[in-house]
C-alpha cells in the first residue's frame, strides 16, 4: 500500500492544553517558528546563549540525586513573579511561581520547602537575591533562625579554582555555567519541560569582550526586548550555580554572605 507524509505541526496537536499554548507565545520568534510552526529554515540566533538542541536533550540526561538547594528570586507586586526552585544534585525537584506575594509570604513559602525535605536545606544551599525585596525576604528568614546565602547578581563573579573565561557578575557567571552544564548534557530535565522554563533559557543572549569577559543581557534590558522577566530561569539557574570555591576541602556553613 502506499505512504503518504501529512504534515503537521505542534499547533495541530489537540491534545496541548492552553497553558502550554500560552507559554508558546513567549518563545523568540525563531523558536517558535522551529518548534511550534516547523519551519526548520529559522536558525539559532548567534548570540543566543542556550541552543535550543541542549535543552531538548536534557531530557535524556543522567539524573543524580545529591545535595538539596532552594533558589529564591523573590518579586512583588509587578509584572514579575516570585520564584521558588529546588534541586537535588542535577536534578529539578520542583520550580514554582507566585505573583504579587509580599516577603514574609515569601519567606514562609521558602522556609516550607526547604523543610519539605529529607535532608533539610539550609546554610550555603539556600540561595536569594536578595537584591530589591531579596533584602526582606532573606531578613524574614533569618529572624527565624534561618541561615541562607545572599546572591546579589550584579556583584563580584564568585572565585572558580579556575576559569577561562572571567566574568562581568555573577548572573553572567550563572547563565554562562549553566549553559556549559546544558551543553555537556550534565543537567537532567524532565520529559515535560515547564515551557515557561524553556521559553527564558533560550531568551538570553550574550557577548565576550576581547579579555575574555563573558556578558550576559541585564534583566531590565531583556525585560524590555521580550516583554517580561526570566524569573523561572534565574531561579533555576541560581540553584544550579556551583559555590564558590574557598580552597578548603571541606564544606562551608555560614549565615549570610554578600557576594
Amino acid at each position: 500500500a502506499p505512504f503518504y507524509y501529512l504534515p503537521s505541526t505542534a499547533a495541530d496537536n489537540p491534545y496541548i492544553s492552553d497553558e502550554v499554548r500560552d507559554a508558546w507565545k513567549n518563545l523568540p520568534d525563531a523558536e517558535y517558528e522551529r518548534f511550534v510552526m516547523g519551519s526548520w529554515e529559522f536558525t539559532d540566533d548567534p548570540d543566543q546563549l542556550f541552543q535550543a538542541e541542549w535543552i531538548l536533550n536534557a531530557r535524556g540526561a543522567e539524573p543524580i540525586m545529591g545535595v538539596p538547594r532552594l533558589a529564591i528570586d523573590p518579586a512583588r507586586f509587578g509584572d514579575d513573579e516570585s520564584t521558588f526552585c529546588r534541586l537535588s544534585g542535577n536534578t529539578l525537584v520542583s520550580l514554582e511561581a507566585y505573583a504579587k506575594i509580599d516577603t514574609n509570604r515569601q519567606a514562609d513559602i521558602g522556609m516550607a520547602l526547604a523543610s519539605n525535605t529529607e535532608d533539610p536545606i539550609n546554610g550555603e544551599d539556600i540561595r536569594i537575591d536578595t537584591v530589591g525585596v531579596g533584602g526582606g525576604v532573606a531578613d524574614a528568614m533569618t529572624a527565624r533562625n534561618w541561615q541562607i546565602t545572599e546572591v546579589i547578581a550584579g556583584g563580584k563573579a564568585w572565585r572558580r579554582r579556575d576559569s577561562y573565561f572571567k566574568f562581568k557578575n555573577v548572573r553572567s557567571q550563572m547563565w554562562w555555567e549553566g549553559a556549559e552544564k546544558f551543553r555537556l548534557g550534565l543537567c537532567p530535565l524532565p520529559e515535560e519541560i515547564p515551557p515557561r522554563l524553556f521559553a527564558d533559557l533560550v531568551s538570553m543572549r550574550y557577548k565576550i569582550s576581547a579579555d575574555r569577559m563573558v556578558e550576559v543581557e541585564p534583566k531590565d534590558k531583556i525585560k524590555l526586548r521580550i516583554g517580561r522577566s526570566t524569573d523561572w530561569a534565574d531561579a533555576y539557574l541560581m540553584a544550579l550555580l556551583d559555590p564558590p570555591y574557598t580552597g578548603r576541602p571541606q564544606r562551608v556553613n555560614f549565615s549570610t554572605v554578600g557576594i
